[in-house]
């Protein structure tokens, strides 16, 4: 199973973060609740995804990055 500390995972979320209007979330949310663009038929499901990713014996973030990218 992989293991994602605190440390790593703020790493990795940390990385490229901006700054947005303090408005953007509610009007963010909205666009995206109006144009569905977040259901599982358009983006799939990502428990069957990371299940597929954790048969192939991927471990690390960076695998989990990769193979993401070549399946989507």
């Amino acid at each position: 199973m992989l293991k994602l500390t605190a440390k790593h995972f703020n790493s990795i979320t940390k990385k490229d973060r901006c700054e947005f209007p303090l408005n953007s979330k509610p009007n963010l949310n909205i666009a995206t609740q109006n144009s569905q663009a977040t259901r599982p038929a358009i983006v799939g499901s990502m428990k069957d995804f990371f299940t597929g990713f954790l048969a192939t014996g991927g471990k690390t973030v960076d695998q989990w990055e990769s193979w993401y990218k070549a399946h989507k």
